[in-house]
């Protein structure tokens, strides 16, 4: 091939190939971004260690509300039990661990146990809640003086306390009264929501509530109480009270049981108007309260939805 048939021949290559059309690469669209997974913060349950070691706010041997931090179950204020000053607080050996509050963390329930000096021991219930995995004291329960504590758990965030406290006509030394206490963790205050008792001959002082039902929504502001003792109480009367999730008292009165004889199994029923309430959370409280000293004999207590 000659020279200039080359030349013409590379010439008419570029000039076609110039010609065609130029072919773009489409661009890639980008994936979306995967978002990065968050979790709950877990945290450890409470353990005895946290409950032995927390700070508790108690009243002082002065009626002051103090906040002081024990040491392996321990504080004392002031070395002379003779003088005002004196303060020793211990833990009891008896506590509890589940949760209190429906977070799903591991709170805590114990004992704590103070003395002024004196031969009085006063035994208080504490809750600790777990606070992003530290104790925090949030509500005491007065149990007795020098009782006997016999068990205590958690369970579907009941706190279950069983214990032999005094009777009217115990001495000091020797409660010989046995009880049984379940108490709720409600607005950082520990509620009382069953009680029972039993007397010098063993039988069991209780009150079962058939209507109405724990947590029941009334469809009317009229309220039917309906329920039975197995105990009669003293003058066949009860005490019913209506409150606030605050502990305010709306509405406070007798109710009259129905039973054959003095101390026999009873069952009583009655009606209240609750028209001049607004629309909300309330608890119904229904107790035998002893004609000695005003204790509680035994109780229930009810939460109430009205619309």
């Amino acid at each position: 091939m000659t020279f200039l048939r080359r030349l013409l021949l590379v010439g008419w290559v570029i000039g076609t190939t110039a010609c065609l059309p130029q072919v773009i690469p489409p661009t890639p669209t980008p994936l979306p971004s995967t978002p990065t997974p968050t979790s709950t913060p877990t945290y450890a349950p409470l353990s005895a260690t946290d409950v032995l070691n927390a700070e508790y706010l108690l009243l002082d041997f002065g009626g002051n509300l103090r906040t002081i931090r024990l040491s392996d179950g321990t504080y004392q204020s002031g070395n002379d039990p003779t003088q005002p000053d004196f303060w020793s607080v211990r833990l009891g050996e008896m506590m509890a661990f589940g949760d209190l509050n429906g977070d799903g963390l591991g709170d805590a329930v114990a004992t704590i146990a103070e003395n002024y000096g004196g031969t009085g021991v006063f035994v208080n219930l504490v809750a600790l809640l777990n606070e992003n995995g530290l104790p925090r004291h949030v509500a005491s329960y007065f149990i007795d003086d020098r009782p006997i504590l016999n068990s205590l758990t958690i369970q579907e965030e009941v706190v279950h306390l069983a214990a032999t406290i005094h009777g009217p006509n115990d001495p000091g030394c020797c409660p010989t009264q046995p009880v049984t206490r379940d108490l709720r963790l409600v607005n950082n205050n520990l509620m009382l929501i069953r009680a029972t008792s039993q007397t010098p001959g063993g039988q069991e002082r209780r009150i079962d509530l058939e209507e109405p039902t724990d947590n029941a929504t009334l469809s009317t502001k009229t309220l039917r109480l309906r329920g039975r003792v197995s105990i009669a109480p003293f003058e066949n009367t009860l005490r019913y009270r209506l409150t606030t999730a605050q502990g305010t008292t709306l509405l406070v009165g007798p109710l009259m049981v129905e039973a054959p004889d003095p101390g026999a199994p009873g069952t009583f029923e009655a009606t209240l108007d609750l028209q001049n309430l607004p629309g909300g959370l309330y608890y119904l409280e229904i107790a035998d309260l002893s004609a000695a000293d005003g204790s509680i004999l035994a109780l229930i207590m009810v939460r109430l939805n009205l619309p």
